[in-house]
Order: structure tokens, then sequence, then C-alpha cells
């Protein structure tokens, strides 16, 4: 009885040390995977950290479930023992072999739980898997198979055979399959020579030998493990996002004494949620006292419904047709990026003398992979660091984190980009250094608190009533796809939730843009600067079948806010006509005295009573997302206002017609009653189809970097 127990105690020990062994140099290799790797391939620029703490704590997760699991494993066999003489419980090879088998099935049960589908990036992980379990079977139950592959079984082969696949096929996302395949089976060729290399060379280690004695002797690898789990772990806590700075041009003049220019976009603010422009619930008291010495545009408008069209022609005075930047079936399904043989206003004002800087929130499509950093001297895309960040499915830390979420509110785990306040605080530094100078500035900002998942901060997200259960994207991608597939509309609990949290949003930028308001005057920068606060597109909540923004150029998708103070001028002014993103800048550089092209279709806004009536264009198109979710999405959309007119037309074969003066939020289509009105701004834009060119140069290439995909997702831009 006394022996047994022993033996029983033994095993106990045997296979907690093994099993801890195993999952310590799993954790090891997901920080390198996760932390390390990217940090190396990628731009510094276009890094994404992830929280040192969770990191930390995985680091002491890992082993204690490699603990729970020995235990178990133990007094499983033991239980079994008896009845089947065949299991060798008294080799140590056996529970080195069960440590690395449960990281197998663990890996394996955590691509099958979370893939929506088994695509290229999971096959080879699947694959292996499948053949490190028979390889660890072998193992486990053959002294003549253990020696043979003791180096391919051993716990950090088994990890970096489990996550190097498909973190190469990610990093390969835009290469071909038989590139990817040979990728996959070099990688796994050289992983395998190495552990088999050092096996036979450092044999009197045992570090990568599965026979190693129990006692002190089967102690020492784990040692070495955790020495190995320390030194990786340092090493991520020092990686980090760096911004991307390019010199200025050498031939540029110094100009002084001239006018700043303080771009700002406020991401998915629809006009009609500011009560600056008449909203019941006062969202923007700050903009509201701006617009007492600046200038307010009732009737601008973007000139697309999502974030990379209408930034790139705010930045370039083109419509999205010219300039090439938007969703393009089936070549670019996340949107192509802003051409380098474009001149944008940021070169443009770089090349005249200014320092160019920017700081973005949206670090999906206003990212450097997107082509927006051109002209600018220094350009802060980086990303928010929340404790339990989203991460690649195939890692285990990913189910952990899904898991953990569900204990907490969501707002810190589910925010993805920067705050306002956190906008602001590079701001400030960045103002400050320029206030120094004498060289003058543009500055461009953008804010994303508005944007879904719509997370304000306390107080904000109580100040409006509706609030319910936050709505991460596992219950937020359910109700978008049942809306969009007309299955159902949104419940009332769900409207009202969307609509206070994403007017919070809105009330909470609404107070730090008033604190940068504030700093300006404190510096002594605010008379001599032109600040321009715009939106590049709306957000609609169930209307017509709609959630969110995307293949629509209704009023509650292309009506944007825009409000400008001029330099040295502080005298306020409504203009009612109808105006583009496409005009500012134009309306920039005949402020500043720059040349405007003559190519350009806008114009220029600076002085009101000259602002001429012209046909304004708006665009959407189909994209990679949206187009699975229904048929209906597969159409380009334009629309056309001539005031008080709007026409709408479809690639789908829809015409539309709204007198925005008297229906504001286009409730009734007038175009059977006014057809000669209706085919006459339907001309207008047939013509202008004719005359625009359209912009056709195709990217080298056609995909996105998966890297650049985990960032959209992480936005919810795709799924």
């Amino acid at each position: 009885m006394v022996s047994s127990h022993v033996s029983l105690l033994t095993n106990v020990r045997c296979s907690i040390v093994q099993f801890a062994r195993a999952w310590t140099a799993y954790a090891i290799v997901e920080c390198v995977f996760v932390s390390i790797v990217p940090w190396l391939v990628t731009p510094q620029y276009a890094y994404n950290p992830l929280h040192w703490g969770f990191t930390a704590t995985l680091f002491l997760l890992y082993p204690a479930i490699g603990v729970a699991l020995g235990v178990l494993c133990a007094l499983a066999v033991a239980a079994l023992a008896p009845r089947h003489s065949v299991l060798p419980t008294s080799r140590p090879r056996f529970h080195a072999a069960a440590g690395s088998f449960s990281l197998v099935v663990a890996c394996a049960a955590n691509l099958l739980l979370f893939a929506r589908h088994i695509d290229l990036s999971e096959v080879p992980a699947l694959s292996l898997s499948l053949l490190l379990i028979v390889a660890l079977g072998l193992s486990a139950f053959s002294s003549r198979w253990s020696d043979r592959l003791s180096f391919l079984t051993h716990p950090l082969t088994v990890s970096l055979l489990l996550l190097g696949p498909p973190f190469v096929t990610g990093q390969l996302s835009a290469s071909r399959v038989a590139a990817k395949a040979a990728a996959n089976l070099a990688y796994v060729a050289v992983i395998c020579g190495i552990s088999f290399s050092l096996h036979q060379a450092n044999a009197a280690l045992r570090l990568w030998r599965r026979d190693t004695p129990a006692g002190e002797t089967a102690r020492r690898p784990l040692a070495l493990l955790a020495l190995l789990a320390c030194a990786v772990l340092g090493c991520s806590f020092f990686v980090d996002q760096a911004v991307l700075r390019d010199a200025a041009p050498s031939n540029a003049s110094a100009a002084t004494r001239t006018a700043n220019v303080i771009l700002i976009t406020m991401d998915t603010v629809r006009a009609d949620h500011l009560s600056l422009y008449g909203y019941e619930r006062d969202t923007t008291p700050n903009l509201r006292a701006l617009a007492e010495h600046a200038t307010l545009y009732t009737n601008a408008i973007a000139s697309s419904d999502m974030t990379l069209a209408t930034h790139a022609s705010i930045f370039t005075g083109l419509y999205s047709r010219q300039h090439g930047a938007h969703y393009e079936i089936p070549k670019h399904p996340w949107g192509r990026a802003l051409a380098g043989s474009f001149t944008t206003l940021a070169e443009v004002l770089s090349a005249n003398g200014y320092a160019t800087m920017g700081v973005v929130s949206n670090y999906g499509y206003l990212g450097r992979e997107y082509g927006f950093q051109q002209g600018f001297q220094y350009y802060d895309q980086r990303v928010a660091v929340p404790f339990l960040a989203q991460t690649a499915p195939f890692f285990l830390r990913h189910s952990i984190r899904n898991f953990l979420v569900r204990f907490d509110s969501r707002r810190e785990f589910e925010r993805t980009r920067r705050r306002a306040e956190e906008i602001n605080r590079e701001l400030f530094t960045l103002l400050s250094n320029a206030s120094r100078n004498q060289r003058p500035f543009f500055l461009f900002a953008n804010y994303m608190d508005a944007h879904w998942p719509y997370l304000p901060p306390p107080p904000f997200d109580t100040v409006y009533p509706g609030k319910n259960e936050p709505l991460p994207w596992e219950r937020w991608y359910p109700i978008l796809r049942d809306v969009m597939n007309l299955k159902r509309t949104l419940t009332e609990h769900e409207y009202d939730h969307m609509v206070s949290q994403y007017d919070g949003g809105v009330a909470y930028l609404d107070m730090h843009l008033g604190n940068l308001i504030a700093v300006l005057k404190t510096m002594g920068l605010y008379d001599n600067c032109m600040i321009i606060i715009t939106s590049d597109h709306g957000e609609v909540f169930g209307r017509r079948n709609l959630v969110g923004h995307g293949v629509s150029v209704y009023q509650d998708q292309v009506h944007v806010p825009l409000l400008i103070k001029y330099p040295n001028d502080d005298q306020p002014r409504v203009v009612d006509q109808v105006v583009s993103v496409v005009d500012l800048m134009p309306t920039v550089l005949d402020v500043l005295g720059i040349q405007v092209s003559a190519d350009l279709p806008g114009q220029s806004l600076a002085r009101s009573e000259a602002i001429r009536s012209r046909p304004v264009f708006s665009e959407t198109f189909p994209d990679g997302f949206l187009s699975k979710l229904h048929p209906r999405f597969e159409r380009v959309e334009r629309a056309v206002f001539t005031w008080p007119h709007k026409f709408i037309g479809s690639t789908a074969g829809r015409k539309e017609l709204y007198s925005l003066a008297v229906d504001p939020t286009e409730e009734h289509d007038i175009s059977d009653g006014q057809a000669d009105v209706s085919k006459e701004i339907e001309t207008t834009l047939v013509q202008w189809l004719e005359s625009t060119p359209q912009f056709r140069q195709p990217r080298t290439n056609g995909d996105v970097s998966e890297a650049q995909k985990e960032r959209l997702r992480a936005l919810g831009y795709m799924q």
C-alpha cells in the first residue's frame, strides 16, 4: 500500500513537471509570435503592441494550466493503470509526451472553435496537429520510437510547429497558394532540422530530450525554460510602436507670419446628431460656442460614405471616382490605397515651408498602408493598447481573452483605438513644440469616439437614456447581419442603446475639442489659426434595414458637419449653400495664398458671398464585407445635390428624388411627381460621369496584408 502511494506521488510529481514544462514552452513561443516577431518584420509605426500586464499574466496562467492538467492526467492514469497494464505510467517520457499532447489538442480545438470556416491559414496547423498526435502517441508507448521522435515532440518544437504555419501564411496573405505552401514546408523543415540538431548536439543538457528522469534532472529543463521565459517576456516589454517621421523637403522655404492650419475629422459623426445643427440633445456645446466666432456650413456633403474615400477627397480635392481610393470588387474588396501620383494637401503645404503633422485614431484606413502619410513629416498612427486586446484566433490567448471579458463591462476590453483624450495628449505636445518654432504648421487630427463599438467613457455612457448591455462584436455582428439580410429590424432596446452610446461618444469628443480650443488660446495660437472641423461620413441605426455605414448616400450617411474658423476672423456666419469636402483643399490653399490647381472640381469657401451654386456629388461602392451579406449591396450608388433637390441613382436601376428643403430626412420619393426635374438631374449625373475621368491604375498587389486586415477587423470594417 505504501509502495503504491509512493508510486502515485512520483507519477503526480513527474506529470506536473512535464505538463508545466510544456505549457511554459507554449507561453514562450506564443509571446515570440504575438509580440517580438511582428515587431521585427513590420515597420515599427505599423506595429500593434499587446498589453504587458496581460502577457505577464499568461506567463503565470499557462504553467498553472499545465500543473492542473498534469494532476488530472496522473490521477486518470492511476485509475486506468490497474486495468490497462500497457500504459507506461512509470516512464517520464509518457508524461512528457502527454504534456505536449495536451498542447496539440488545445491548439487544434481552439482553431476549430473560433474559425468560422477552415481556410488555408489553418490547414497546415490542423494537419501538423494530426501528425504530432501520431508522433506523441508513438513516443509515449514505444521506447524505440521515443528515442527517434524525441526531437519532434519537445514542447518548444511542438509549439513552434503549431503556431508558425498560420503566422507565416498570414504574413504571406497576398501571395499565391503555391508560395504559401512552399513557405510553410520550408518553415517546418527548418524547425525540424534545428530541433534535431540541438537534440543531437546538446543531449548532455537534456533540454531537447524526451527521456528526462524524474527528480532534480527533471526540474532542470523547467528551470531553463523559466529563464528563457523571463528573457522573452522582458524583451516583449521593450518593443513598442513608433511614429512615422519624414524629413522636410530640403528646398522648402521657411515661411513666416503665415496662418497655421488645423484640420479635424470626427470619424462617423453625422450632422443631425449635433446640437450645433439643431439636435434635441445638447451633444456639442463647445462646437456651438466655437460657431459664434466661425463659419457654419449647414449643407456640407461627404464625397462618400466611408473613411478611406472621403479622407482621400479631403486631402486631394478630388471626388472618389477621380482618386480611386475606395472599395472595388473584386480586386480591392477592402479598398484601394491612395496612389502616390496624387498631390495631397500635406504635400503642397510641406513644399511651401509648413511643418506637417498628423495624429490619427483610425489606424485602419488612415494608416500608411492606404497612403495617407504622404506629405507628413510626422505621422502618428499608433493604436490603443487595452489590457485584453484581440489577437489572431489561432493563439490560445484569444480564447482566454474572450473568456475573461465576459466578467467585465467590456468598456476597455473592446476598445480598439485611442480616445480623444489620448489623441489630444499627443496634439498638445506637438502644439507646444510648434509654438516655439518659426515655421507655420499644418496639423491633422482624426478622432473615432463616435465609431462602433460605441464605448464612451463615464459619465458620457449614461448621460443620455437608453443604455443597455454593451454590444461586443460577438453580438453586434449577428444583429448587423440579420438586419442587413432583411430578416428583422432593430428592437427598440437595441436602437436606444446604440443611439445613447453614439450620442455619448459625440458629447465626449465635443468636450475634448473644447479642451483643444482652450489650449490653442492659452498658447496664443488660436487667432492666427485656420481651424476646420468636419466628418468623413455618418451612421445609421436600422433605418431602411441599414446598420453602421456603407453602400448608402442617404443623408444620415453623407450629410456631415463643417465648421471653419478662419485666421484672424471671429465673425459668425452661416452658409446654407450645398458644399462638399472636395472644397476644403482649394479653400485652405486660397486662404494661405497658394495657387490652386484649375483641375480641382471644388471651389474656395473662404468668401461666402462668392460661393457659386453648382451640382455636388457623393458616391458609394460595394465592399467585400457587405456584399457577402446580401445581393442588394452589390451596387454603385451616386447622389447629385442641386438645392433643394437631391437625386439618387443606382447601378441596380433604382432612381429617387427628394426635396431636402421640405423633406430633410428623405421620407418621400417625389421622382414620379416631378419626372422632369428627376430627368434633368439624372442628365447632370450622366454628363458628370462622362466628363470626369475615373482612376483605373491598379495596385501592384490587389489585396491588403493580413496585418492590415486584422486592424480593419479590430475596427469593425470586416468580419
